[in-house]
């Protein structure tokens, strides 16, 4: 998913960011300016918390990703944390006001033991009275069947030749594993450049809300868009945004 060139990830995501920057600028207001950010590839949310006055800290999987964040960083006189990790298994050795995971990172954890393991890092790093927020897709968004689909899911322009590459996706559901199997094609002048495999855990809100219950953590907000719209189940997005059980009220 372009995580192997994070100049060509900037490009694809200048035609897909959603709008969720006022959203968890105002959870750091709200609840504190230290900010970690799992999942912070290329620093799109992380840098703009840091040009509000956050300190922001940041754990990506992928180097290529962190590089062009911290270059990003140093051109614009800002300072981010990076940390090449996995975001279900780390230890930064401090604590954080506010943790997030933003645009749908939380459905690359596959199964139990990752999402187990992100929730107890994330419990190590989270202060008593801070919070958790995360964005992820609804159910809705996701195919019901085991059929297989296939579809140009989007164009950008290549950050070294111009050329403007598509991308082609032949996808499959496993309704029992609940996986989503995504073969994704980049394509230029016809030619195929790159081929690689992207698998997603789709998470039923209900599901999510159990795992979030039984790994300590407590509902505070729930939204179907990051203007804090009601959650309907035929939306295209589910948001949370969580306390530690144990937090102050």
């Amino acid at each position: 998913m372009l995580y192997f060139d994070g100049k060509q990830y900037d490009r694809f995501m200048q035609v897909a960011s959603p709008n969720e920057l006022p959203f968890y600028l105002d959870l750091s207001k709200h609840f504190g300016n230290k900010v970690l950010e799992l999942g912070i590839g290329t620093g799109r949310v992380g840098l703009e918390l840091a040009a509000a006055g956050c300190t922001v800290s940041g754990i990506d999987l992928f180097q290529p990703m962190l590089d062009e964040a911290a270059g990003k960083a140093e051109k614009r006189g800002l300072k981010l944390d990076l940390t090449c990790a996995d975001m279900s298994n780390f230890d930064l050795g401090t604590d954080f006001d506010l943790v997030i995971i933003a645009f749908n990172s939380i459905h690359h954890l596959l199964g139990h033991e990752q999402l187990g393991g992100l929730f107890s890092c994330i419990k190590k790093h989270l202060r008593a009275n801070g919070a958790f927020a995360f964005d992820m897709s609804n159910l809705s968004v996701f195919p019901s069947g085991d059929q297989v689909e296939e579809y140009m899911l989007r164009k950008y322009i290549h950050p070294e030749n111009n050329k403007e590459v598509e991308i082609h996706i032949r996808q499959t559901y496993d309704p029992l594993q609940q996986i989503q199997y995504m073969a994704w094609s980049y394509l230029q002048e016809g030619k195929t450049i790159r081929q690689e495999q992207v698998n997603l855990r789709v998470y039923a809100p209900q599901e999510m809300e159990g795992y979030l219950k039984f790994n300590g953590f407590r509902i505070i907000g729930k939204y179907g868009s990051f203007e804090k719209a009601d959650y309907e189940l035929t939306g295209e997005k589910v948001i949370y945004v969580t306390r530690l059980a144990s937090a102050q009220a």
